[in-house]
C-alpha cells in the first residue's frame, strides 16, 4: 500500500530505493519475500515481478513516493496561462484523486487535447481550474515539472570509509546474486550492460 516502507527484499535488508528495485529487478517471475512497516506494524508478503521490457528484468510496480507537486512551469504553455503556480499541489484531476505524480502525467497524455478540471491545493486553500493539454514532440502536455527535493548528506572521514565499504558490499552481493541468476537461466543474459 501507498506510505508501506519497505524493510527487507528476500531477507536483505532495505536502506534505499536502488537497492529495493535491483532485488526485484533480478528476479523476474520468480517470488520475492518483501517486509514493509505499515504504520508501525511489520507485514510480509510474496511478491511476484513481471518479467519486463527486452532486458528480462523483474517489474513489481512499486515507485518511491513522489508527490504531485509543480516545481517549474514551461513559459507560454497551458498550465501557465491557467495559473497554476510553482508549489501548486495536484489534488484531483476530472474528479479523480491524485496520488502520485505519474499518475497526473498519464492523465494528462491520456486527455488527447480534450479538457481537463484540475484541483489544486495553493497555500492550504483548495481551487479548481481548466487546462488543455496540447501536443508537444507528440505527447500532450501543459507545461509542467514536478518538484524535486534532494538530499545532500555529509559524513565525517570515518563514517565516509564505513559507509564505502558497505557499499562495496552491497555492489558484490548483488553481483553474485545477478551471477547466479544468470548461471541458473533465471535471467537474461540482456540484463548485464557496462564495460
Amino acid at each position: 500500500m501507498a506510505g508501506d516502507v519497505i524493510e527487507k527484499v528476500n531477507g536483505r535488508s532495505i536502506n534505499n530505493w536502488t537497492k529495493a528495485l535491483s532485488l526485484i529487478a533480478v528476479n523476474p517471475d520468480t517470488d520475492v519475500i518483501v517486509t514493509v512497516d505499515r504504520k508501525g506494524e511489520k507485514r510480509t508478503f510474496t511478491l511476484r515481478p513481471e518479467t519486463a521490457t527486452e532486458l528480462k528484468i523483474g517489474m513489481s510496480g512499486l515507485v518511491p513516493d513522489m508527490p504531485a507537486e509543480i516545481g517549474r512551469l514551461k513559459p507560454g504553455f497551458p498550465a501557465e496561462k491557467a495559473g497554476i503556480q510553482v508549489n501548486d499541489k495536484i489534488i484531483a484531476v476530472d474528479g479523480k484523486t491524485i496520488y502520485h505524480w505519474n499518475q497526473f502525467s498519464l492523465l494528462v497524455r491520456e486527455s488527447k487535447g480534450n479538457k481537463l478540471v484540475i484541483t489544486i491545493e495553493r497555500a492550504g486553500k483548495r481551487m479548481e481550474t481548466t487546462v488543455t493539454a496540447q501536443e508537444d514532440g507528440g505527447r500532450f502536455v501543459i507545461g509542467v515539472e514536478p518538484i524535486v527535493r534532494m538530499v545532500f548528506k555529509k559524513y565525517g572521514f570515518l563514517e565516509s570509509l564505513r559507509l564505502g565499504f558497505d557499499k562495496t558490499i552491497e555492489s558484490v552481493d548483488l553481483t553474485f546474486i545477478t551471477l547466479k541468476k544468470l548461471l541458473t537461466f533465471g535471467l537474461s543474459i540482456k540484463t548485464l550492460g557496462g564495460p
